[in-house]
């Protein structure tokens, strides 16, 4: 398993809380409308080796939903989606794909909002761990 696999697994899970809400993934080619649209980004951090030689690894990582809405618009909406994006990866949620298994460590952070352009952005941020096999 590696980072890939972790951000793929989830995205997959993003999907499920509201299949059909617009995505802007990482290095794929989105056009913004005038509705709202989500943006997930993922920083790893360095993989906790306290075994030796092929042992499996603790990976921490932060995952980040960008909420983005249109501006003078008031900020309900976005702070609403982004109570339910809370809930849906709240503490203890645990994610399993292909052998793999993500724990959402904390609960998730919101960020105020603040105007980006042409657009209001609030930020979930999602702190996770995955033990990786390195087999």
């Amino acid at each position: 398993m590696s980072n890939k696999e972790i951000k793929e697994a989830i995205e997959d899970f993003l999907e499920l809380l509201e299949p059909g809400f617009p995505t802007a993934y990482e290095n794929v080619n989105f056009k913004p409308t005038e509705a709202a649209f989500q943006a997930p980004s993922f920083l790893f951090a360095e993989p906790d080796n306290r075994g030796y030689a092929n042992d499996p690894y603790l990976q921490r990582g932060i995952f980040t939903n960008t909420l983005a809405y249109p501006i003078n618009e008031g900020g309900g909406a976005a702070q609403a989606k982004a109570e339910t994006v809370k809930q849906h990866f709240r503490r203890g949620t645990t994610i399993l794909a292909d052998g793999l298994k993500i724990i959402i460590e904390t609960t998730p952070e919101i960020a105020g909002g603040n105007v980006e352009d042409d657009r209001y952005i609030i930020r979930v941020r999602c702190r996770f761990f995955a033990y990786v096999d390195t087999a």
